[in-house]
């Protein structure tokens, strides 16, 4: 069980990690300080941790080191879920990434971790920012043949790549 003086500092810090990317006072340097500060004190083992932390990480354009948790989360005894490769691949696509963010797609897909719409949607977004077309209409494919169902946000997305294509 958790010490109440160690979940004080532990939500601490998930408060400041939410209010200075909220905020957008904040630059990447300071969500690596506080993603750090959570590392030295071990507080990213659980996966809901992990996936907030990997979204900050994502939005502060941080995307390398939003993978290397992914890595951390990989090398311990926990197993990445949709909502951790979901943030990963959203970082690896605001990272302008988008090679990365599909193969972490097709890592979802392989561990059978059961990609939602929102897994797609991520997926079918870096398709769009990396020009690919093909690829997020390939993606619409796979969703209407059995995936989840498309929504605005896909289709939106996926007349973005065909225009950028």
């Amino acid at each position: 069980p958790r010490r109440p003086a160690a979940d004080a500092g532990r939500k601490a810090l998930f408060k400041r990690l939410h209010s200075e990317l909220a905020s957008g006072r904040s630059g990447p340097a300071e969500v690596r300080q506080v993603v750090d500060e959570l590392r030295r004190r071990s507080l990213l083992h659980d996966p809901r941790d992990v996936v907030v932390t990997i979204s900050a990480l994502g939005r502060a354009k941080l995307w390398q080191e939003a993978l290397a948790l992914l890595n951390e989360l990989e090398r311990s005894s926990s197993e990445p879920n949709v909502f951790v490769y979901n943030a990963s691949i959203s970082a690896a696509d605001r990272g302008q990434q988008w090679q990365i963010a599909l193969a972490l797609f097709g890592e979802a897909l392989r561990r059978a971790v059961g990609p939602d719409e929102v897994t797609y949607n991520a997926a079918v977004s870096a398709c769009s920012r990396g020009a690919r077309w093909d690829l997020a209409v390939g993606l619409l494919g796979q969703m209407q043949k059995g995936g989840p169902k498309a929504s605005v946000v896909t289709y939106s997305a996926v007349i973005s790549a065909c225009e950028k294509g």
